[in-house]
């Protein structure tokens, strides 16, 4: 669990880091300058490892992987997200939520909007 998660850091950071350089990857494509276009990306992954390299790793005690593989959770989101309610009625919509398609990090390839009413 802990490489994927930080696998998935890394894919973030690559694709944070890629649309930076966007415009210079783009000019290149359009040179069919494909020597060129080699070294820029060779270059965006030194860049990237080394952000990488340079920050935490994610990690989890024995304690946190049996809490997460019993009670349930997703680690990569804790310290970023408050996930919290109950779900009264739509069990159906939470199945066709889970059942979108996903890239490599887990997101949606598309936004799933929702729409929320709070009871009282």
């Amino acid at each position: 669990m802990n490489v994927i998660i930080n696998n998935q850091r890394k894919e973030m950071m690559m694709r944070e880091q890629f649309n930076v350089e966007k415009s210079k990857f783009d000019s290149i494509r359009g040179k069919n300058d494909p020597a060129g276009f080699n070294i820029l990306l060779a270059e965006l992954r030194a860049k990237v490892d080394s952000i990488y390299a340079a920050g935490p790793q994610f990690t989890l005690t024995d304690e946190q992987r049996e809490i997460y593989s019993t009670v349930g959770g997703y680690p990569s989101l804790d310290g970023e997200y408050t996930v919290f309610g109950e779900v009264v009625e739509g069990l159906d919509v939470l199945d066709k939520i889970a059942a979108v398609k996903t890239n490599k990090a887990n997101r949606p390839l598309e936004n799933v909007r929702m729409k929320i009413e709070i009871i009282k």
